[in-house]
């Protein structure tokens, strides 16, 4: 009795463990299927660098998911910044209205903006509600704005110092878009940007054109031109499929390994039980 229970016991885990495997090596034959990175979904045009191969993203799309789950992008910085840092954070992607919400890690967007390349960047920042500008004066100029955070009016009809832009050589204000053009800061005083937030702020993107999928619940690839007779460029794109939730949570792959290691463990101590079973009973039958 004791050896059919441990050799239905050691039948009904190696099934399970069956059963399993072969569905982390289907999820592996679709190499471009969309990937999650925290609570973001990367799929076409994206990439992400670390699980999908080059020509599942369209080119710039590029992005990497850090070890805390945070998307980052990597934005071209102009050859005299390269020492700078150029990462971002992507909070959310919209794929229909094609644009990417995003965030600078110290919290202080503008003071990187110059560095940033967007020209060489399939990406372009994104102007939202809220609008302040932002003028970069050199120290040893005549205007002095207000020199305090604390003391700027509420809504930043007067130049206000942002101190995390600043450095030895310059000191940089904020000032509300609507503000009385004699209350901008003046030459030598330089405009740098106009952004809604110092840390988050909003990129788009118009090629490729792959908004309209979203509308059709479909996803977005490059088109086979080998599977067509038209003459087609490596650019042009397609809808196909059906857009789906993705359901697996970002420690899956974590969970099914830790769950084939539990399952083989229980198969090898049930075969190990079973064989001891065995040995026992052969010595004792020749008592």
């Amino acid at each position: 009795m004791a050896r059919l229970v441990l050799f239905s016991l050691f039948f009904f885990f190696l099934s399970i463990l069956l059963q399993i495997q072969p569905g982390v090596g289907a999820a592996d034959d679709d190499e471009c299927k969309p990937e999650i990175c925290g609570d973001i979904v990367i799929r076409f045009p994206f990439r992400l660098i670390e699980r999908h191969s080059d020509h599942c993203g369209y080119h710039g799309f590029d992005l990497s998911c850090s070890p805390n789950y945070q998307t980052i992008l990597n934005l071209p910085l102009t050859t005299s910044s390269s020492s700078s840092s150029n990462v971002v954070v992507i909070t959310h992607i919209d794929y229909g209205s094609q644009m990417l919400y995003a965030e600078d890690p110290d919290g202080c967007f503008v003071k990187n903006f110059e560095n940033f390349n967007f020209s060489a960047s399939p990406f372009q920042l994104f102007h939202t509600y809220d609008i302040f500008y932002y003028f970069s004066c050199p120290h040893d100029s005549s205007y002095k704005g207000i020199n305090s955070s604390e003391l700027c009016p509420p809504y930043y009809e007067l130049p206000c110092p942002v101190d995390c832009a600043s450095d030895s050589t310059q000191q940089v204000y904020a000032v509300s878009i609507n503000a009385e053009l004699y209350n901008l800061p003046p030459w030598p005083c330089k405009s740098i940007t106009k952004i809604s937030d110092l840390k988050h702020f909003s990129l788009n993107w118009s090629e490729p054109m792959c908004g309209h999928c979203e509308s059709l619940q479909k996803l977005c690839r490059f088109r086979d031109i080998n599977n067509t007779q038209h003459n087609l460029t490596e650019h042009e794109t397609e809808c196909y499929g059906e857009l789906k939730q993705v359901k697996q949570p970002r420690d899956f792959s974590k969970k099914l390994i830790i769950t084939g290691y539990c399952l083989t463990s229980l198969v090898i101590l049930v075969g190990v039980s079973l064989t001891y079973s065995i040995l026992t009973s052969d010595d004792n039958k020749r008592y």
